[in-house]
């Protein structure tokens, strides 16, 4: 316990280590100084008394040498080297030739002294001594055991000391200190200053405890602007975002999920990853808008379509700006409305606009005309009463009434186009009528054709049940061209469609409860590219050959459904096929 708790970093580990380390350093030099001093000392020593005891050995030798007295010499010789400093002894005797050694085990440090004996002026003898210091270094050693084991109560004195004052001076207070912190932290504000006992630390903690409800104050300021904001971003009725300059979302506001037909904006951050790739059906748009935001540094109104989560095609309105900040750098912040509704309803506005010029100068002009095929037809039938013209003059009056007859039904359609002729919208079940019209189409389609029919429900519309009649011929006559060459699959469906259906809701049409009355006309032929469609129910705009037909049809059908309240809706692509929806509100 005592060495994990060690091994973290405290303040009393630090102080404990450092006031260690010190000491371990100054009794490391203090030791190396006491063994210079002591080296020098003993060496001093050892010379001085190595010098006295040969003096003296020497002088205490001399009689008993000149004597020949042999055993008071080897006494003498045993008496000096019980000496501590003295470990060989060795006389010699010029007398009687006498050498008297004596020898202890070699020790280190040696130091040889060698002195003539001289009795007057005659040598007789000589003394060699050998001293050593390692009893004066066993008592050093000695001397520094028990220099170590002070030092080594010191130290743990000093831990001992260092940790309870650490503990008590510093690190309860401390806790103390983080203990008025904490409560800080958790926002309880109060008389926080008695927790410390130290003036110093106390004086730390009211310091920590304004601050801390100045951070308290700006956080709670900052939350309710940030709230503000968010609520602002969140209930926005456009779409707002933030995105890199790549493309990639960092933002999304719930509209703009909503624009994309997303679940949520975690959702759409994680499937967009590029949306010059992902929205845009034209990528380059949004790298010429990016270009052209740099340069300007921001951008308003810019119109383009986008691709909806579920594939379909969405026209979108876009302003940003960039903004540059240091935790994200570049960035474009900008919002988006979903414009597919009004670009509708402009086109059918520019539409309806452009049929009712088309339709009151046709309405005039076929007017006009039809007082003159009145006239015609009226010579006509006198001239085909008399009985004196002859079979061919007769043949060609029948040519002329004909021809005008068909120019009548083509004036009743232009007129029926130009909504002189009033629409009756008079109660009606739709099925019979389809039904009727399909028999007198299939008796006319080739063989090539086949047909698939799908009749249901007994729901009543309200329209004309002639206009109804016209409607299905129309479209199936128009169907019959498209495959003519090349033969396919004529298919007929009339079935009831709930308000909320999705099919209901892509062709513009508002939920109601009855629903609507969904007639289906679809051909294999060859089918129309955008820039026809765009076009084809405008009078006069025919994909026929010439000769073929007068380019009225759709404009008529497409006049029947609108003034019924319904509306007509075309999918096709080059090569295959094409097929309409009329759509009628149910009664």
């Amino acid at each position: 316990m005592f060495i994990r708790k060690f091994k973290e970093r405290t303040i009393a580990r630090d102080l404990v280590l450092s006031l260690t380390l010190s000491v371990i350093v100054m009794v490391s030099i203090l030791m190396g100084l006491f063994f210079w001093w002591s080296d020098s000392r003993v060496a001093g020593e050892v010379a001085q008394e190595a010098d006295l005891i040969t003096s003296e050995l020497v002088d205490v030798l001399v009689l008993p040498i000149s004597g020949d007295h042999i055993e008071v010499v080897e006494q003498i010789v045993k008496m000096y080297q019980k000496k501590k400093l003295v470990t060989d002894i060795q006389v010699t005797s010029l007398v009687n030739q006498i050498v008297i050694i004596t020898r202890e085990p070699d020790y280190q440090g040696e130091i040889v002294r060698h002195q003539d004996i001289v009795n007057g002026d005659e040598k007789i003898g000589s003394v060699r001594i050998v001293f050593s210091d390692y009893f004066y270094k066993q008592e050093r050693m000695i001397v520094v055991r028990i220099m170590l084991f002070v030092t080594f109560v010191i130290l743990l004195v000093i831990i001992g000391g260092t940790f309870k004052f650490v503990n008590n001076c510093v690190q309860i207070p401390l806790q103390h200190l983080l203990h008025g912190i904490s409560e800080i932290a958790d926002g309880h504000y109060g008389k926080l200053g008695d927790l410390v006992p130290q003036k110093d630390l106390a004086r730390i903690l009211d310091q920590v405890q304004c601050l801390g409800q100045q951070i308290h104050q700006k956080n709670n300021a900052i939350c309710e602007v940030d709230a503000r904001y968010r609520a602002i971003f969140d209930g926005a009725v456009e779409g707002l975002f933030q995105l890199t300059m790549q493309g990639q979302f960092l933002t999304v506001n719930p509209a703009m999920v909503r624009i994309y037909g997303f679940e949520s904006a975690e959702e759409m951050i994680r499937t967009i990853k590029n949306i010059a790739k992902d929205i845009f059906v034209e990528s380059g748009e949004f790298y010429n808008i990016v270009s052209f935001a740099e340069s300007q540094g921001q951008i308003s109104g810019v119109e383009f379509q986008a691709y909806h989560h579920d594939g379909h095609k969405i026209w979108v309105t876009m302003s940003m700006r960039i903004n540059s900040s240091e935790s994200t750098g570049d960035v474009l912040d900008g919002s988006m409305e979903d414009i597919t509704e009004i670009r509708q309803l402009e086109a059918d506005l520019h539409q309806s606009q452009k049929m009712e010029a088309v339709g009151t100068m046709a309405g005039g002009i076929a007017h006009d005309f039809n007082n003159i095929l009145t006239a015609i037809m009226g010579y006509t039938e006198l001239a085909q009463i008399r009985s004196t013209l002859s079979d061919e003059v007769a043949g060609d009056l029948d040519e002329i009434y004909r021809a005008t007859v068909r120019a009548k039904d083509l004036i009743a359609q232009i007129l029926t186009f130009s909504r002189r002729d009033e629409i009756e919208v008079l109660p009606v079940v739709v099925a019979p009528v389809v039904e009727e019209a399909l028999q007198l189409i299939f008796s006319s389609l080739p063989d090539t054709i086949k047909i698939q029919k799908e009749i249901k429900g007994e729901e009543v519309v309200r329209i004309d049940a002639t206009k109804m009649h016209q409607i299905v011929m129309n479209l199936c006559t128009n169907a019959h061209h498209a495959m003519q060459d090349s033969g396919g699959l004529l298919k007929i469906m009339l079935k009831k469609v709930a308000g909320d259906n999705d099919v209901v809701s892509l062709a513009g049409l508002d939920a109601q409860t009855e629903g609507y009355l969904l007639l289906e006309i679809s051909d294999t032929g060859c089918g129309m590219d955008e820039a026809d469609i765009e076009k084809i129910f405008e009078p006069y705009f025919s994909t026929k050959k010439s000769g073929q037909g007068t380019g009225l049809g759709l404009a008529v059908v497409h006049a029947i459904v609108e003034g019924a309240g319904g509306r007509i809706v075309v999918y096709s692509l080059p090569g295959m096929g094409t097929s309409f929806h009329v759509f009628l509100p149910i009664v």
